[in-house]
């Protein structure tokens, strides 16, 4: 039995001898104080009104920003063409909204620097590195796909 707020593991009440959900509702409690929080946040228009206040983003940390937001939660490059993500982007910050074009070239600038920092940093390295590639899914049917590198030391 899985937490909907945050994903955490019971055994479910049926398969315990006592059957007790004392545990399962000791830890909704906790999740009580965020919900009252969130409920008290207010709206989209009162949020974006309060951003006038706080210092704006430059062009291109907004840039850098929505280009590690879009490889943390793994967006499609089509998101940055949706009016309502462009709407919003526009009302939270003083700037548009890269197109998925422009997010496109980022991130093949960003791959590019990376792969160059990368072959300074073993440009000079004597070691192989191994790499071990490993998918599997979970008991609750999400998929990964792990990598293992081991560095190996030649003499």
């Amino acid at each position: 039995m899985l937490c909907k707020e945050c994903g955490q593991e019971y055994i479910h009440p049926r398969l315990k001898s006592d059957q007790s959900t004392s545990t399962q509702i000791k830890h909704i409690r906790k999740h009580e104080p965020l919900k009252k929080k969130l409920s008290t946040a207010g709206t989209i228009n009162q949020f974006v009104q309060s951003t006038s206040s706080r210092t704006a983003l430059t062009k291109d940390e907004l840039e850098t920003l929505l280009l590690h937001t879009m490889a943390a939660c793994n967006w499609s490059f089509n998101q940055f063409n949706t009016g309502q993500f462009q709407y919003f982007i526009s009302k939270t910050t003083n700037h548009s909204c890269p197109g998925a074009k422009r997010m496109t070239t980022l991130l093949e600038r960003a791959a590019q620097e990376a792969r160059d920092e990368i072959r300074c940093r073993l440009g000079s390295c004597t070691s192989r590195i191994n790499l071990a590639l490993d998918c599997w899914a979970s008991s609750n049917s999400y998929n990964f796909m792990g990598m293992n590198p081991r560095i190996l030391h030649v003499t």
